[in-house]
């Protein structure tokens, strides 16, 4: 055993070296991300609808080279290079999670470069002791990031990096879905694409490339939860087109984000379609973004957590700063007595 002992000491303290960098706290996080959380875009400037930014980072070239220092070569590349080695192949189309009957999991749907609101979430988890000051989950509790989270943003890169620094904080207890988006290199021609391509050096943008592409190779295409003691499953995935793929006789529930934009009048970011397969379909909405703000006059921050029977829908609206939550029956969607 001594002779395994010291490499893998070596090992160790190498690997805490080389993510030393990372922001270690939310704090530090906040900090690292200080100047995009503070900027503000007017919708109506540019094209939200279509992939090209390069025009946001070259008018913004100044803030961008000044961002966040965990989108920086020295600190993205080596963390997702470490995802990627950890899974030493792509990713099963499926991941099944076997769970605890008191597990609970917060599920954020779509974020299309919502770095501002993925930061939000993280804050309001913070306050109601679900993520630790140390951004680690409580013991309770996993974390499900339904696909598409980047795309029609300038903050892609940051919000993938957000992204991976929860991974990193929480081995095996954030999964992160591949949507349409993250589909192979799909992502190139689109506005994570734009904002390598603008904001790093030349000879380094073949390296991120390289990088993104193998780690979302790394994302299932769905997960499938399974309570103790229970044969129902609940499947997340990023689509109805999908869904529609790996449900089961089994699939009880399907939770999905919003690739195909069915937004409702007056949706505050929870609502329910027609059942997939007899499961009952729930739909997240969870970018409030210029795009979603522009194209669907959608502007408010929202999430869920869910249990064995319940769904509870956490939001609030941009220009308020309290939230609120609604719970309803996971499997029926009628509102919880309270």
């Amino acid at each position: 055993m001594k002779k395994f002992f010291v490499p893998l000491c070596l090992y160790c303290l190498c690997v805490s070296q080389m993510f030393a960098g990372l922001p270690q706290t939310i704090e530090a996080l906040k900090k690292s991300l200080n100047p995009i959380l503070k900027q503000q875009y007017n919708a109506k400037e540019y094209t939200w609808e279509f992939s090209l930014f390069t025009d946001v980072y070259k008018k913004n070239a100044a803030l961008y080279k000044k961002s966040s220092y965990i989108t920086s070569k020295e600190l993205f590349i080596p963390l997702f290079q470490s995802f990627i080695d950890q899974k030493m192949r792509v990713a099963k189309d499926i991941i099944s999670i076997q769970s605890a009957k008191d597990q609970k999991f917060i599920v954020i749907g779509s974020l299309y470069g919502g770095a501002q609101c993925l930061f939000d979430y993280i804050e309001h988890l913070s306050g109601a002791g679900i993520i630790a000051k140390d951004l680690s989950l409580n013991k309770n509790y996993s974390m499900i990031f339904l696909g598409n989270a980047i795309s029609k943003s300038p903050y892609s890169q940051e919000t993938l990096a957000i992204i991976g620094l929860l991974m990193y904080k929480n081995q095996d207890r954030v999964i992160y879905i591949q949507g349409n988006q993250e589909y192979q290199q799909e992502w190139l021609d689109h506005a994570l694409g734009d904002q390598i391509a603008e904001t790093q050096k030349i000879d380094t943008v073949p390296l991120y490339e390289n990088v993104i592409t193998k780690f979302f190779a790394t994302c299932p295409l769905a997960a499938i939860i399974t309570f103790d003691n229970s044969v129902e499953q609940i499947l997340c995935t990023s689509s109805n087109q999908k869904a529609l793929k790996y449900a089961t006789e089994n699939t009880a529930v399907v939770i999905s984000g919003t690739d195909e934009f069915v937004i409702r009048e007056n949706n505050t970011g929870l609502f329910m379609l027609p059942p997939i397969r007899g499961a009952t379909n729930w739909k997240v909405v969870s970018a409030c973004t210029p795009f979603m703000k522009e194209y669907y006059n959608f502007s408010t921050y929202s999430y869920v957590i869910l249990d064995q029977k319940t769904i509870t829908h956490i939001y609030r609206s941009e220009n308020k700063k309290s939230y609120q939550q609604d719970t309803y029956d996971l499997y029926t969607g009628l509102p919880n007595a309270m």
